[in-house]
């Protein structure tokens, strides 16, 4: 398994305020001033929730993905303006508000944030992303439980469990992972031992970083909400 990559320079969370989500500029003259230059957010969303398939998200009024928002799927990162940002999911195609809360974001950093079902609604786990250069011939994983009816998992690399045990709802830190051919991933069940999914042959780039993500229900007959791990672009 091959791992998209996707490339976001940290040069691009400085651009003129105009291109940035959620800004709204009304025009009162013909001519309108240079911008400056300023800092911003990125924000990459992830559709987490079994049951929330086909959404459309927004920030503030302006929705951001262009296509059908499934379960599972990615908005790649966006230029956000810093400071607190109304997050809405709505069903998709209609105007009903499924869940909505405000989300503060720095500038200079970037994030994720991940749909997730919490209860009987909807819920956001937002996770700061740290890039900091990996070790040399290295790729940086962490590991985010998401499966809602999930146990305490751990995500096996290669037969090492080292730091990549968490509950629903929480991320590892990244960690230096030696590049090899290719690589072995296992999710287990903390308290028993037992597999619950499995990922073979996955191709890690050195230099990268990689989000590896317990996806699904572990208890479900609808195939494609079964439990499995689940990986974001590489960056």
């Amino acid at each position: 398994m091959s791992l998209k990559p996707f490339t976001f320079s940290k040069n691009t969370l400085k651009l003129a305020a105009l291109s940035v989500l959620g800004l709204t500029i009304t025009l009162s003259s013909c001519k309108l001033d240079t911008p400056e230059p300023v800092e911003i957010a990125a924000l990459t969303i992830i559709n987490a929730a079994p049951k929330a398939n086909a959404i459309d998200f927004y920030l503030g009024n302006q929705r951001v993905n262009n296509a059908e928002f499934n379960f599972g799927s990615q908005i790649d990162y966006q230029r956000v303006f810093p400071g607190t940002n109304k997050a809405t999911v709505k069903v998709g195609g209609k105007t009903d508000v499924w869940y909505e809360k405000n989300i503060k974001l720095d500038a200079g950093l970037y994030y994720s944030l991940y749909v997730i079902e919490n209860l009987d609604s909807l819920g956001y786990v937002i996770t700061e992303d740290e890039y900091t250069k990996p070790a040399e011939g290295s790729a940086k994983l962490r590991f985010i439980n998401l499966s809602p009816d999930a146990p305490e998992l751990t995500l096996v690399v290669d037969g090492d469990t080292t730091n990549f045990t968490r509950p629903y709802k929480m991320a590892t830190p990244f960690k230096n992972i030696r590049v090899a051919a290719s690589h072995k991933l296992t999710l287990k069940n903390k308290a028993t031992g037992a597999d619950v999914a499995t990922l073979e042959n996955v191709k890690l780039t050195s230099g990268r970083f990689y989000t590896f993500w317990a996806k699904g229900l572990l208890n479900t007959t609808e195939t494609n909400k079964k439990i499995e791990i689940k990986a974001n672009k590489a960056m």
